[in-house]
């Protein structure tokens, strides 16, 4: 066999032990690799730039309901969070970071600025799913990280005992899960292309011979993420909705998009019952709360009456 068939014969073994990254056969490895240099820059900027100052100014109006649900117990918190514009949730791990770092400012707002830390890696982890399998992207990913270290909205959540850097880490969490879920599904549709050199003087593996991705990991993440999102805030079922909205689209791309050849077997409706399926198991896991949250959204409290121009001068 000629050096063709040998180096072939390597890729086709490389195939069937696994020895394989999700995507990674639509672009060569050295596009997607970024600097670790930049990286590290990116993640140590971001740290620096959140932690700078932490307790620089006193607590401010909301920042103190934050510090009053401190001196409760768990069950107080909740039975507060009911009565309050916001699920328990960020105030249930505010307290338990409480009992490690104490209940100053700075330990309060440290909680934020690691999860702002927390945020650069998952945008960095997301530009990695979206440029994995495009040419030339090997950059895309430490400028996503970059962009979001320097992002002064997310420097400023960052540095607040509230309850919106936990949400943005939800968030990117749950399209990070989905975008892992979508790749495996395009792998096991047989939506990709072997580029091994010499392939063409071999037999082509068919993909059930192949040792494939699990999707329980990204779904599990999908799930914790999506019920970690409900019980902290209220408005994340619209997060939930874009994420659905984006599967469902590639997901129909799937049933419309001709079989390829090396498919063995294609389900693309038993991809989205398995989607759907694991969207109700964390809306079941946000049940014990749901009647409350409800109650809470049809029933938002005013802020204040209204004036009129006349009066507001006069005041």
């Amino acid at each position: 066999m000629g050096e063709k068939g040998r180096v072939g014969e390597k890729g086709i073994g490389r195939l069937e032990t696994g020895d394989w990254r999700l995507g990674a056969s639509r672009a060569p490895i050295s596009n997607l690799q970024s600097p670790n240099l930049l990286i590290a820059i990116s993640f140590l900027l971001a740290a620096f730039l959140r932690f700078y100052q932490l307790d620089g100014t006193s607590l401010w109006n909301d920042e103190g309901n934050s510090w009053a649900m401190l001196a409760r117990a768990y069950g107080e918190i909740a039975a507060a969070a009911a009565a309050d514009i916001h699920p328990p949730g960020y105030y249930w791990l505010l307290k338990t970071w409480s009992l490690l770092f104490g209940d100053s400012a700075w330990a309060m707002r440290s909680l934020s600025a690691t999860l702002g830390v927390l945020l650069v890696v998952l945008v960095l982890a997301l530009g990695r799913q979206v440029a994995r399998n495009r040419s030339g992207w090997g950059y895309f990913p430490v400028l996503a990280a970059l962009l979001a270290a320097l992002n002064p909205f997310q420097i400023y959540y960052s540095q607040e005992a509230r309850m919106y850097m936990l949400l943005a880490v939800e968030a990117a969490g749950v399209f990070w899960a989905l975008l892992w879920v979508m790749e495996i599904g395009d792998l096991r549709a047989g939506d990709w292309r072997l580029e091994i050199e010499g392939m063409g003087d071999l037999p082509t593996p068919a993909i059930s011979n192949l040792r494939s991705p699990n999707l329980i990991i990204p779904y599990s993440l999908f799930i914790f993420f999506g019920a970690a999102g409900l019980w902290t805030h209220y408005s994340f079922p619209i997060v939930l909705a874009a994420a659905g909205l984006a599967y469902g689209v590639w997901g129909l791309g799937g049933v419309l998009r001709p079989a390829h050849p090396l498919a063995a077997e294609r389900r693309p409706w038993q991809s989205l019952l398995t989607f759907a399926a694991a969207n109700l198991l964390l809306l079941l896991l946000f049940v014990p709360w749901l009647p409350t949250a409800i109650d809470r959204v049809l029933n938002w409290p005013k802020g204040g009456e209204t004036i009129s121009l006349v009066e507001g001068v006069a005041l």
